[in-house]
């Protein structure tokens, strides 16, 4: 049995966060959008990105790296919502103000150039749940390049356990230094083919939070297939409470 890994994009050492897209909805309109790294500044104190005031913003916005010491780093980004009342229940509710900030992790490396260009990927190894060491690993094709991409390789599962486990994937240049290792969860199941081959997928449905039981929830409409790629969906959230939900599907 074997799985396939598509696409390992640019295989780098580290990677410096240039930039971020954020997506926030509001019931009203968002007028105020800012951030801010490590330390909260206090509200209204962070530094301000422009934003069109609406209801449903997107706001692409780059920020300094310089002045931040190598390692990681939080990123934090929150919105602002004119204060404003509704009445439920005879009772009045005062709404609006900041939001809680949405926070993105990322690593500064100091990268030195000098006058020569990046070393060349020249190397790729993975391996499975427990790390072996640097050149451990079971290598693996590559052209090398200061940039790696849609490489792809498969890896046996035959010897695993049933169940979850984790493959890791690093890359060594050419001055023999090695990248943190990537990692992707992935779950091995023993499939029973018997004589006929894998059965049709043949329904499935999705429902938000509480499950109405078997059959009762509401269709994700597919063509029936043994192997379903690239299944997309939408579903409405109009009437969902605001706050955290959890989407569940089946087939």
């Amino acid at each position: 049995m074997k799985l396939y890994l598509p696409h390992w994009r640019r295989a780098l050492l580290f990677a410096i966060l240039l930039g971020c897209t954020v997506t926030i909805v509001r019931a009203q309109n968002i007028s105020k959008l800012e951030y801010f790294v490590d330390a909260d500044p206090g509200f209204g104190l962070g530094t301000a990105v422009p934003v069109n005031a609406g209801i449903d913003e997107t706001a692409n916005f780059q920020f300094n790296i310089s002045t931040l010491s190598v390692g990681f780093h939080n990123l934090y980004m929150r919105t602002y919502v004119v204060p404003y009342q509704i009445v439920v229940d005879g009772l009045t509710i005062k709404k609006g103000g900041w939001s809680l900030a949405s926070i993105r992790t990322f690593y500064k490396e100091n990268i030195v150039g000098g006058s020569s260009s990046l070393p060349n990927v020249i190397a790729g190894e993975y391996f499975i749940d427990e790390d072996p060491g640097f050149g451990g690993g079971i290598g693996f094709p590559i052209t090398a390049g200061t940039n790696v991409a849609n490489g792809g390789f498969t890896f046996e599962v035959s010897n695993l356990t049933v169940g979850f486990h984790n493959l890791f994937v690093r890359f060594k240049d050419a001055n023999g230094k090695w990248s943190l290792a990537a990692a992707r969860n992935f779950y091995k199941e023993q499939i029973s083919l018997g004589s006929g081959g894998l059965i049709n997928i043949v329904k499935g449905e999705y429902f938000i939070d509480t499950d109405p039981g078997f059959g009762s929830a509401t269709n994700i409409p597919f063509n029936a297939a043994s192997n379903l790629d690239n299944l997309n969906f939408t579903f409405d959230i109009t009437t969902l409470p605001t706050g955290f939900h959890n989407l569940f599907m089946r087939f």
